[in-house]
């Protein structure tokens, strides 16, 4: 091919959409809590401690001992075989946006999925959906399903 090269896959980041729980405060010992949770994160311990006035580098190292470990059960990458249909669909939404933003400047409404949505509290399915992931799985592990 011209000695021009493809790419063959490409690589989704994949975050969750639920911020990672910060850890309890001890109101009596005046310190963060050290029981274990795959829910706390080395981040989410550091924007506790920012919260807090906690700017001891012992401390902080603490929460990252703790829960560094953590971070991919809200952060993972995934590599895919590359689907030229959802390249164009992503790229045909891509324009779309932009048009829209050129046209409608600050009145712009279009909805679109980043890692800032704030739309709904359902980006998850959005997010889902738009890269082909198991929207019926992601359902039935997060969402309680009521008539």
């Amino acid at each position: 091919m011209n000695g021009v090269h493809y790419p063959r896959t490409v690589i989704w980041d994949y975050i969750k959409s639920t911020p990672a729980k910060e850890p309890i405060w001890l109101e009596k010992s005046s310190r963060f809590s050290d029981a274990k949770s795959d829910q706390i994160t080395e981040l989410s311990w550091n924007r506790a401690c920012k919260k807090r006035g906690i700017d001891d580098p012992e401390i902080i190292k603490h929460g990252q001992d703790l829960y560094g470990g953590n971070i991919s059960n809200f952060f993972f990458k995934a590599e895919m075989d590359l689907l030229p249909e959802m390249v164009d669909s992503i790229f045909d939404g891509f324009l779309y946006t932009c048009k829209q933003i050129v046209k409608q400047g600050e009145k712009n409404k279009t909805k679109n999925v980043t890692q800032d949505c704030g739309w709904c509290n359902f980006r998850d399915i959005c997010f889902a959906e738009f890269t082909g992931g198991d929207i019926d799985y992601l359902l039935q592990k997060n969402y309680i399903l009521k008539e």
